[in-house]
Protein backbone atom coordinates (compact mmCIF):
# COMPACT_ATOMS: atom_id res chain seq x y z
CA UNK A 1 0.00 0.00 0.00
CA UNK A 2 2.89 2.37 0.53
CA UNK A 3 3.46 2.31 -3.24
CA UNK A 4 -0.13 3.39 -3.77
CA UNK A 5 -0.29 6.25 -1.28
CA UNK A 6 3.28 7.43 -0.68
CA UNK A 7 4.60 6.36 -4.10
CA UNK A 8 2.02 8.34 -6.11
CA UNK A 9 -0.05 5.32 -7.12
CA UNK A 10 2.91 3.18 -8.19
CA UNK A 11 4.40 5.80 -10.51
CA UNK A 12 7.86 6.10 -8.88
CA UNK A 13 10.86 4.17 -10.13
CA UNK A 14 10.70 1.88 -7.08
CA UNK A 15 7.02 1.00 -7.37
CA UNK A 16 6.20 1.34 -11.05
CA UNK A 17 5.60 -1.91 -13.00
CA UNK A 18 8.05 -2.76 -15.75
CA UNK A 19 7.23 -0.95 -18.97
CA UNK A 20 7.78 2.27 -20.87
CA UNK A 21 7.16 4.53 -17.87
CA UNK A 22 9.59 2.62 -15.67
CA UNK A 23 12.26 2.64 -18.39
CA UNK A 24 11.85 6.40 -18.80
CA UNK A 25 12.20 6.95 -15.06
CA UNK A 26 15.32 4.81 -14.90
CA UNK A 27 16.76 6.71 -17.85
CA UNK A 28 16.05 10.04 -16.13
CA UNK A 29 17.76 8.90 -12.94
CA UNK A 30 20.77 7.52 -14.79
CA UNK A 31 21.28 10.25 -17.38
CA UNK A 32 19.88 13.39 -15.77
CA UNK A 33 20.22 12.92 -12.00
CA UNK A 34 22.98 10.42 -11.19
CA UNK A 35 25.31 10.92 -14.14
CA UNK A 36 29.02 11.45 -13.43
CA UNK A 37 28.92 15.15 -14.26
CA UNK A 38 25.94 15.78 -11.96
CA UNK A 39 27.54 13.91 -9.07
CA UNK A 40 30.84 15.76 -9.56
CA UNK A 41 29.00 19.08 -9.29
CA UNK A 42 27.78 18.07 -5.83
CA UNK A 43 31.18 16.90 -4.58
CA UNK A 44 31.73 20.03 -2.40
CA UNK A 45 28.50 19.19 -0.54
CA UNK A 46 29.72 15.70 0.29
CA UNK A 47 33.12 17.00 1.34
CA UNK A 48 31.59 19.61 3.64
CA UNK A 49 29.21 17.20 5.39
CA UNK A 50 32.00 14.65 5.91
CA UNK A 51 34.17 17.36 7.46
CA UNK A 52 31.29 18.40 9.73
CA UNK A 53 30.95 14.81 10.96
CA UNK A 54 34.73 14.38 11.39
CA UNK A 55 34.91 17.63 13.38
CA UNK A 56 32.04 16.52 15.61
CA UNK A 57 33.60 13.11 16.27
CA UNK A 58 37.02 14.61 16.98
CA UNK A 59 35.76 17.18 19.48
CA UNK A 60 33.13 15.08 21.27
CA UNK A 61 34.48 11.56 21.45
CA UNK A 62 37.59 11.83 23.62
CA UNK A 63 37.97 8.76 25.81
CA UNK A 64 34.22 8.28 26.25
CA UNK A 65 31.92 6.16 24.03
CA UNK A 66 30.50 7.98 21.02
CA UNK A 67 27.21 6.98 19.38
CA UNK A 68 27.89 7.08 15.65
CA UNK A 69 24.75 5.57 14.09
CA UNK A 70 22.53 8.65 14.31
CA UNK A 71 25.38 10.92 13.19
CA UNK A 72 25.97 8.84 10.05
CA UNK A 73 22.24 8.93 9.33
CA UNK A 74 22.13 12.72 9.73
CA UNK A 75 25.16 13.15 7.49
CA UNK A 76 23.61 10.99 4.74
CA UNK A 77 20.32 12.87 4.91
CA UNK A 78 21.98 16.26 4.79
CA UNK A 79 24.07 15.24 1.77
CA UNK A 80 21.05 13.98 -0.17
CA UNK A 81 18.82 16.85 0.93
CA UNK A 82 21.38 19.47 -0.07
CA UNK A 83 21.84 17.78 -3.45
CA UNK A 84 18.07 17.57 -3.95
CA UNK A 85 16.85 20.86 -2.48
CA UNK A 86 19.84 22.78 -1.12
CA UNK A 87 18.78 22.47 2.53
CA UNK A 88 20.09 20.92 5.74
CA UNK A 89 17.44 19.36 7.95
CA UNK A 90 19.61 17.50 10.48
CA UNK A 91 22.21 18.55 13.01
CA UNK A 92 22.47 20.28 16.35
CA UNK A 93 22.54 23.70 14.69
CA UNK A 94 19.36 23.02 12.65
CA UNK A 95 16.28 23.97 14.64
CA UNK A 96 13.70 25.34 12.20
CA UNK A 97 10.03 24.37 12.21
CA UNK A 98 10.34 23.17 8.61
CA UNK A 99 13.20 20.83 9.57
CA UNK A 100 11.25 19.39 12.53
CA UNK A 101 8.21 18.81 10.32
CA UNK A 102 10.31 17.14 7.64
CA UNK A 103 12.08 14.83 10.10
CA UNK A 104 8.80 13.75 11.65
CA UNK A 105 7.22 12.94 8.28
CA UNK A 106 10.27 11.01 7.05
CA UNK A 107 10.31 8.94 10.25
CA UNK A 108 6.70 7.97 9.59
CA UNK A 109 7.37 7.17 5.93
CA UNK A 110 10.38 5.02 6.83
CA UNK A 111 8.43 3.16 9.52
CA UNK A 112 5.75 2.15 7.01
CA UNK A 113 8.26 1.45 4.26
CA UNK A 114 10.19 -1.01 6.41
CA UNK A 115 7.14 -2.87 7.72
CA UNK A 116 5.35 -5.80 6.10
CA UNK A 117 1.65 -5.52 5.42
CA UNK A 118 -0.24 -8.86 5.36
CA UNK A 119 -2.60 -7.54 2.67
CA UNK A 120 0.33 -7.15 0.27
CA UNK A 121 0.75 -10.93 0.36
CA UNK A 122 -2.88 -12.03 0.81
CA UNK A 123 -5.18 -9.39 -0.75
CA UNK A 124 -8.28 -11.27 0.47
CA UNK A 125 -7.63 -10.15 4.07
CA UNK A 126 -7.42 -6.45 3.17
CA UNK A 127 -10.74 -5.52 4.80
CA UNK A 128 -9.84 -7.37 7.98
CA UNK A 129 -6.40 -5.96 8.70
CA UNK A 130 -5.55 -3.02 6.48
CA UNK A 131 -8.32 -0.44 6.67
CA UNK A 132 -6.69 1.39 9.57
CA UNK A 133 -3.28 1.32 7.90
CA UNK A 134 -4.77 2.59 4.65
CA UNK A 135 -6.39 5.56 6.39
CA UNK A 136 -3.12 6.45 8.13
CA UNK A 137 -1.17 6.19 4.89
CA UNK A 138 -3.72 8.36 3.07
CA UNK A 139 -3.29 11.12 5.68
CA UNK A 140 0.49 10.75 5.66
CA UNK A 141 0.61 10.94 1.86
CA UNK A 142 -1.22 14.28 1.87
CA UNK A 143 1.24 15.74 4.38
CA UNK A 144 4.25 14.40 2.48
CA UNK A 145 2.92 15.62 -0.85
CA UNK A 146 2.35 19.10 0.57
CA UNK A 147 5.94 19.24 1.84
CA UNK A 148 7.41 18.05 -1.48
CA UNK A 149 5.17 20.39 -3.47
CA UNK A 150 6.36 23.23 -1.26
CA UNK A 151 9.97 22.45 -2.17
CA UNK A 152 9.15 22.30 -5.88
CA UNK A 153 7.21 25.60 -5.75
CA UNK A 154 10.00 27.29 -3.81
CA UNK A 155 12.56 26.35 -6.45
CA UNK A 156 10.18 27.34 -9.24
CA UNK A 157 9.96 30.84 -7.73
CA UNK A 158 13.67 31.17 -6.97
CA UNK A 159 15.85 29.90 -9.81
CA UNK A 160 19.17 30.83 -8.21
CA UNK A 161 19.56 27.35 -6.70
CA UNK A 162 21.62 24.61 -8.35
CA UNK A 163 19.99 21.40 -7.18
CA UNK A 164 18.37 18.28 -8.60
CA UNK A 165 14.95 19.90 -8.31
CA UNK A 166 16.15 22.86 -10.37
CA UNK A 167 17.53 20.53 -13.03
CA UNK A 168 14.23 18.64 -13.20
CA UNK A 169 12.30 21.92 -13.42
CA UNK A 170 14.47 22.98 -16.36
CA UNK A 171 13.57 19.70 -18.06
CA UNK A 172 9.92 20.42 -17.26
CA UNK A 173 10.11 23.62 -19.30
CA UNK A 174 11.15 21.67 -22.40
CA UNK A 175 8.90 18.63 -21.84
CA UNK A 176 6.04 19.74 -19.54
CA UNK A 177 3.78 16.86 -20.58
CA UNK A 178 6.16 14.30 -19.04
CA UNK A 179 8.14 16.11 -16.34
CA UNK A 180 5.08 16.91 -14.27
CA UNK A 181 5.28 18.00 -10.65
CA UNK A 182 4.19 14.50 -9.63
CA UNK A 183 7.10 12.90 -11.51
CA UNK A 184 9.53 15.36 -9.91
CA UNK A 185 8.14 14.77 -6.42
CA UNK A 186 8.33 11.01 -6.93
CA UNK A 187 11.99 11.20 -7.94
CA UNK A 188 12.80 13.41 -4.94
CA UNK A 189 11.03 11.00 -2.60
CA UNK A 190 12.93 7.99 -3.96
CA UNK A 191 16.24 9.84 -3.68
CA UNK A 192 15.55 10.60 -0.03
CA UNK A 193 14.38 7.10 0.85
CA UNK A 194 16.91 5.12 -1.18
CA UNK A 195 20.00 7.25 -0.67
CA UNK A 196 20.05 7.92 3.05
CA UNK A 197 19.49 4.98 5.40
CA UNK A 198 21.19 2.61 2.95
CA UNK A 199 24.39 4.68 2.88
CA UNK A 200 24.52 5.27 6.63
CA UNK A 201 23.80 1.61 7.44
CA UNK A 202 26.55 0.40 5.09
CA UNK A 203 29.04 2.85 6.62
CA UNK A 204 28.05 1.68 10.09
CA UNK A 205 28.62 -1.97 9.14
CA UNK A 206 32.01 -1.11 7.63
CA UNK A 207 33.06 0.66 10.84
CA UNK A 208 31.90 -2.27 12.94
CA UNK A 209 33.79 -4.78 10.79
CA UNK A 210 36.98 -2.73 10.92
CA UNK A 211 36.83 -2.42 14.71
CA UNK A 212 36.34 -6.17 15.01
CA UNK A 213 39.23 -6.87 12.62
CA UNK A 214 42.05 -4.56 13.76
CA UNK A 215 44.55 -6.13 11.35
CA UNK A 216 42.37 -5.04 8.42
CA UNK A 217 41.99 -1.58 9.93
CA UNK A 218 45.76 -1.30 10.23
CA UNK A 219 46.28 -2.26 6.57
CA UNK A 220 43.68 0.29 5.48
CA UNK A 221 45.32 2.98 7.59
CA UNK A 222 48.74 2.16 6.14
CA UNK A 223 47.38 2.38 2.59
CA UNK A 224 45.82 5.78 3.29
CA UNK A 225 49.01 7.09 4.92
CA UNK A 226 51.02 5.90 1.92
CA UNK A 227 48.80 7.35 -0.83
CA UNK A 228 47.13 10.31 0.91
CA UNK A 229 49.34 11.25 3.81
CA UNK A 230 48.48 12.36 7.33
CA UNK A 231 47.89 16.05 6.77
CA UNK A 232 44.44 15.89 5.13
CA UNK A 233 41.27 13.83 4.83
CA UNK A 234 40.72 11.27 2.10
CA UNK A 235 39.20 12.86 -0.99
CA UNK A 236 37.02 11.21 -3.62
CA UNK A 237 39.84 11.67 -6.13
CA UNK A 238 42.02 9.42 -3.95
CA UNK A 239 39.69 6.42 -4.16
CA UNK A 240 41.09 4.91 -7.41
CA UNK A 241 44.48 4.60 -5.66
CA UNK A 242 43.05 2.98 -2.52
CA UNK A 243 42.54 -0.57 -3.78
CA UNK A 244 42.47 -2.16 -0.34
CA UNK A 245 39.83 0.29 0.86
CA UNK A 246 37.75 -0.50 -2.23
CA UNK A 247 37.95 -4.19 -1.33
CA UNK A 248 36.74 -3.42 2.20
CA UNK A 249 33.74 -1.57 0.80
CA UNK A 250 32.92 -4.39 -1.63
CA UNK A 251 33.20 -7.03 1.08
CA UNK A 252 30.98 -4.99 3.41
CA UNK A 253 28.30 -4.75 0.71
CA UNK A 254 28.59 -8.48 0.06
CA UNK A 255 28.22 -9.44 3.71
CA UNK A 256 25.63 -6.82 4.60
CA UNK A 257 23.76 -5.61 1.48
CA UNK A 258 21.97 -2.31 1.93
CA UNK A 259 18.59 -3.78 0.96
CA UNK A 260 18.59 -7.52 1.78
CA UNK A 261 14.83 -7.76 1.19
CA UNK A 262 14.66 -6.71 -2.45
CA UNK A 263 11.67 -5.01 -4.02
CA UNK A 264 9.00 -7.38 -5.38
CA UNK A 265 9.17 -8.46 -9.01
CA UNK A 266 6.33 -9.24 -11.38
CA UNK A 267 6.88 -12.06 -13.85
CA UNK A 268 6.28 -11.06 -17.48
CA UNK A 269 5.79 -14.64 -18.64
CA UNK A 270 5.48 -18.16 -17.26
CA UNK A 271 8.80 -19.51 -16.03
CA UNK A 272 9.78 -22.80 -14.43
CA UNK A 273 12.66 -23.60 -12.11
CA UNK A 274 13.02 -27.16 -10.82
CA UNK A 275 9.70 -27.96 -9.14
CA UNK A 276 8.46 -24.35 -9.05
CA UNK A 277 6.28 -22.61 -11.60
CA UNK A 278 6.21 -18.81 -11.75
CA UNK A 279 3.00 -17.67 -13.37
CA UNK A 280 2.59 -14.66 -15.61
CA UNK A 281 1.65 -11.28 -14.06
CA UNK A 282 2.24 -12.50 -10.51
CA UNK A 283 4.21 -10.59 -7.89
CA UNK A 284 7.13 -12.42 -6.26
CA UNK A 285 9.53 -11.39 -3.48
Amino acid sequence: MIGKYIGYNYTTVAGSPYGGHWRNLRSICGLEILCTNCLNNFQPIRQHEIKVLAHRVFHKSGDSPFELKSKLFQMSYNIIMRMVAGKRYYGEEVDSEEAHHFRKLMEEVNSYGGASNPADFVPAIFLLFSRSTENKLAKLSKKMDALLQGLVDEHRRDKSWNTMIDHLLSLQESEPEYYTDQIIKGIVLIMLNAGTDTSSATTEWAMSLLLNHPEVLEKARAEIDNHVGKDRLVDEADLPKLKYLQSIISETLRLFPAAPMLLPHESSEIARSLASTFHEARCYW
